[in-house]
């Protein structure tokens, strides 16, 4: 019973195991019997993922796991993750490499508001956000033009008795639209294209005085 018990454990190739994700991090097999306050804070940070990674927890998180990393352990991390089958990971990254070779669904957070694109690589998320921006900017324009004609058609004949009612219908018609949203644009989580983002600086201090520095008599050059 023990030894079937050491067995599901992993027992017999747990040292393997081990030395597969030391090397796919970058240590070589000499690595194995120095402490790890002999490596530099890099390296710890690698240690602390490797026994991240070796716990095999049924919920991974991971924020910016590739940081440390020379672009041969991000290979083998992202190889690594992608064949992760101990749960389920959540993965906080500017690696696109990574996210592409690693993960099936993506979270997006943009304009206050959390988008959801299940099932998608990185590069999967970027056509079916272009999607989605594309479907909710025509379906707006359909609905806003559809509202333009009945209002249309309201301003030319709404004043005739005989089309009285079907003026009142249109115009019935118009605001259930306002009143589902269809006349209202899409947020701008979904349509927002691309963010440039904004750098706010504080005034420079003022100078004591109109020159800084005055210098006389002073040559300005190299040899």
């Amino acid at each position: 019973v023990a030894t079937e018990a050491f067995d599901n454990a992993g027992g017999w190739t747990k040292d393997q195991v081990v030395d597969s994700v030391l090397a796919g991090l970058g240590f070589t097999p000499e690595d194995s019997d120095r402490p790890c306050s002999d490596f530099s804070g890099g390296w710890q940070m690698r240690i602390a993922l490797a026994k991240l990674l070796l716990s095999k927890p049924s919920l991974l998180l991971l924020d910016e796991p590739s940081n440390h990393l020379d672009s041969s352990a991000r290979n083998w991390l992202a190889n690594y993750l992608a064949n992760y089958d101990d749960g389920s990971i959540i993965i906080v990254s500017h690696d696109l490499n990574l996210l592409e070779k690693s993960v099936n669904s993506i979270a997006e957070v943009a304009g206050g508001t959390l988008l959801k694109y299940v099932g998608c690589t990185y590069s999967e998320y970027l056509t079916e956000k272009e999607f989605r921006r594309k479907t909710a900017m025509a379906e707006y324009e359909r609905n806003v033009a559809e509202a333009a004609r009945l209002q249309a058609w309201v301003d030319k004949f709404g004043t005739k008795a005989t089309k009285a009612s079907q003026a009142q219908s249109r115009v019935k018609m118009i605001e259930k639209m306002k009143q589902e949203g269809k006349l209202t644009p899409p947020s701008v989580a979904v349509t927002e294209v691309g963010r440039k983002p904004v750098l706010l600086l504080p005034d420079p201090p003022k100078a004591i005085g109109e020159d800084y520095i005055t210098l006389e008599r002073a040559e300005i050059g190299y040899e």
